[in-house]
């Protein structure tokens, strides 16, 4: 066991700490992060504190932040990235499928989901590499990066707007097929 010491006295693991005092004390040493929320961590004496953008761990009294990942040391499993994949695991049937480009080839078995800027190259690799698979229905969320990406707005409206958003996506995507500038109300 780890002891973790700073001047104050944490409680013993099983005595009810006040997480809420905890985030407070950690928001008020990092005033520049947003922490979401602080709760018990599955290793005694360590708390979880989450953040918009990752995971570490404070002792009881926020004296000392852990950053850095947890490993089980008999199953080798790292339980910081498992923790995190569940904090943010999305419900598939929960997406809001209506405002997707539906790309569907061959039966359309294998369901995917693609949040893509149309002017991003790594997104163009991936529509590569989809070309050579099939039997899959990719929904295609379109989501232009403006500041990185000027003109992925424009773009994505007449991929959006166009008679088969689909196939205007994959002739852009995979053929390089500027798409008609179009514009419409629902977009």
């Amino acid at each position: 066991m780890i002891a973790l010491a700073c001047g104050t006295q944490a409680p013993a693991w099983g005595e009810a700490t006040d997480t809420a005092a905890l985030q407070r004390i950690l928001g008020e040493r990092f005033p520049t992060i947003k922490i979401e929320s602080v709760q018990p961590s599955a290793v005694p004496e360590l708390y979880e504190v989450i953040t918009a953008d990752r995971l570490v761990y404070s002792d009881a009294t926020g004296a000392h932040l852990i950053m850095g990942p947890i490993m089980d040391t008999v199953s080798k499993e790292n339980l910081t990235e498992k923790r995190w994949n569940e904090l943010n695991k999305i419900d598939f049937s929960s997406l809001p499928f209506e405002h997707a480009i539906k790309v569907v080839k061959g039966g359309g078995k294998r369901l995917l989901v693609a949040f893509e800027d149309p002017l991003c190259p790594f997104c163009a690799e991936l529509e590569q590499a989809l070309a050579g698979l099939s039997n899959y229905t990719l929904y295609v969320f379109l989501l232009p990066l403006e500041d990185i990406h000027p003109g992925a707005t424009k773009v994505a409206r007449s991929i959006w707007c166009a008679d088969d958003p689909a196939a205007t996506w994959t002739a852009w995507m995979q053929h390089d097929k500027q798409p008609e500038v179009r514009s419409c109300e629902t977009v």
